[in-house]
């Protein structure tokens, strides 16, 4: 009886082959939990974003929110015009963001963080992953 030490090429292959099977049935599975991951992500900047933008209204005596769905971008700017916070969200998640109103959307809060403007649902998207964000009559942020 002699003694081995080391693998045949021909295990070695079937290891190879059994380890390649594994990785291709759970990639699919791994990339939709990352882009599930990444429209909730996007998702919770967007309604902080919208927190913000209370905030900046409270302290500044008005600004909107701004949401370009075409670019994916967002941003605040104060009742005077001037820009103050940006979310690049498309750049950041690689997320769409769309929206029932047509683009871009400019919500308005007044001196008092209330919301001067309609309802608007906004959704992010990223390939099969999607979620939405509802904004009240008040500004009010539903998720």
């Amino acid at each position: 009886m002699t003694n081995r030490h080391g693998f045949t090429l021909l295990e070695l292959a079937l290891v190879l082959l059994i380890l390649g099977i594994l990785a291709g049935t759970a990639l699919p599975l791994f990339a939709g939990a990352r882009d599930g991951a990444a429209v909730r992500a996007a998702r919770a900047e967007l309604a902080a974003a919208f927190a913000v933008a209370r905030l900046t209204a409270i302290r500044s005596g008005g600004a909107s929110i701004v949401v370009d769905t075409d670019s994916g971008d967002v941003w605040i700017e104060t009742a005077g015009g001037f820009r103050t916070t940006s979310y690049p969200l498309r750049a950041r998640y690689g997320v769409t963001v769309s929206s029932t109103r047509a683009s871009p959307v400019a919500l308005r809060y007044d001196a008092l963080g209330i919301g001067r403007i309609t309802n608007a649902t906004i959704h992010v998207t990223r390939r099969s992953a999607s979620a939405s964000l509802v904004v009240s009559a008040y500004g009010r942020v539903r998720t």
